[in-house]
């Protein structure tokens, strides 16, 4: 897009966000609209965040907008040339490893714990969840939308858990977890999500502990065992 059209965008972006939260600095604002770029993937990897056009779309100095993409580069999200330029950070395979073994370690307890703990509601968030994700598939949805309803998936499997310190691990991670998956995973993923999902959904409804977390083990397994091929055929 030209740059009236990225100041236009960013104005609109702004309205839209301080409609919710009207009291919200500029830094808070600023970080809020490049992370929800960067996830839904309107800022691809690589890219340079436009800090001139953005400081005129919300009439600001750019020190609330360094600020922010400061913030982000600490969280992983951006990362700082030597020009003093921001971009959306690129997904290095040896750190979505790395994520997806401490992913192992915390979803593997928490969906053990929702084999126990799960209420007769999250089983049936669960089982809603799978079939909004079977006919997103069916009908054509965009891969985003898809795996927000993955996340979705693993989100009420942490809630079902009733263990707040594995509940708020999870959420505090959840935008690392998209921004890695929407790089790495495409449409070809969609059979192994749906068939664990209904694996897990169908250990953790027979309150079976032992097949809940092997099956949630296997699940994310597999995409961290891509990603090891992935680096292993990158270096050869």
């Amino acid at each position: 897009m030209n740059a009236e059209e990225y100041i236009a965008r960013y104005k609109k972006m702004a309205d839209t966000e301080l409609t919710g939260n009207p009291f919200m600095s500029k830094s808070e604002l600023v970080h809020s609209l490049i992370m929800k770029d960067i996830l839904t993937g309107h800022l691809a990897m690589g890219e340079t965040i436009q800090q001139d056009l953005i400081a005129r779309a919300l009439n600001c100095s750019r020190s609330p907008i360094r600020e922010a993409l400061l913030r982000l580069t600490d969280s992983g999200f951006c990362t700082k040339g030597s020009n003093g330029a921001f971009s959306v950070s690129r997904v290095s395979i040896a750190e979505y490893i790395d994520f997806s073994e401490f992913r192992i370690s915390l979803e593997v307890g928490m969906t053990r714990l929702a084999a126990r703990n799960a209420t007769y509601e999250d089983i049936a968030a669960l089982k809603d969840n799978i079939g909004m994700m079977r006919s997103a598939i069916r009908d054509g949805a965009q891969f985003r939308d898809v795996l927000t309803l993955d996340h979705e998936f693993h989100y009420i499997i942490g809630k079902a858990s009733k263990n707040q310190f594995f509940f708020k691990t999870f959420v505090d991670n959840m935008e690392k977890l998209y921004f890695y998956q929407a790089a790495t995973l495409n449409d070809s993923n969609y059979h192994n999500m749906m068939s664990k999902h209904e694996q897990i959904l169908l250990a953790i409804e027979s309150r079976d502990e032992e097949a809940a977390q092997k099956k949630m083990k296997s699940h994310i397994s597999f995409y961290t065992k891509n990603m090891y091929r992935l680096e292993h055929d990158s270096s050869t």
